[in-house]
């Protein structure tokens, strides 16, 4: 779990999820004001921490078409069967330009750094695991068979995968620190923004 402001949120594969606020992690705002704020700097924060997901051909030619089209008499479920319907009747060679929009946007979302937290490293019986087990056979059942093993080895065989998980764990709370930095540096910046934005 990590605590942003007051809330606390875990990670996924695809970012940031609210896992769950507690009440004690109130006390540290001593308005409503400041509190409002905080949640909205978290707001604002989670967005940019989200992976943005790329937009199709198709997207792009609806909203050229909406801006080319603004005033209609059609509803909303109408507009959209005329807007397919155009689409799908549309050459190959006039989608060219729309796919090229969705492919340049594509390329633009794989320049934006955002920071990834670093995965927490296996023990070390699943170090020993990965080490001696067949890839071509079911990995739980694998597991199952070595756990026996790993038990009865002697101190001195375990220790290559004692000291692994070590420098793995090191490894890790120095990326974690710079992950937990790189986080305080966004939600700052956040701030700012708003700040001058109320001036």
């Amino acid at each position: 779990m990590l605590k942003v402001g007051q809330y606390l949120y875990k990670q996924n594969s695809t970012g940031l999820v609210l896992g769950g606020g507690s009440k004690q992690l109130f006390s540290c705002f001593t308005t409503k004001a400041e509190l409002k704020e905080e949640q909205m700097v978290d707001k604002i924060l989670l967005k940019q921490l989200k992976p943005k997901r790329p937009l199709s051909s198709y997207t792009f030619f609806v909203k050229d078409y909406c801006s080319n089209n603004a005033t209609t008499d059609l509803s909303v479920g109408e507009r959209a069967k005329v807007i397919s319907q155009t689409w799908r009747l549309m050459s190959p060679t006039d989608k060219i330009k729309y796919q090229e929009k969705a492919d340049e946007y594509k390329k633009s979302l794989s320049n934006i750094d955002i920071p990834q937290k670093p995965k927490k490293p296996s023990g070390s019986f699943y170090l020993y695991v990965a080490a001696n087990r067949d890839p071509t056979r079911n990995y739980i059942e694998q597991t199952a068979e070595l756990r026996p093993r790993w038990r009865d080895l002697d101190e001195k065989d375990k220790k290559p995968f004692h000291e692994e998980f070590e420098k793995l764990t090191n490894e890790y709370n120095q990326k974690l620190v710079a992950y937990n930095k790189k986080i305080e540096e966004m939600k700052n910046s956040i701030k700012e923004m708003r700040k001058k934005k109320k001036l």
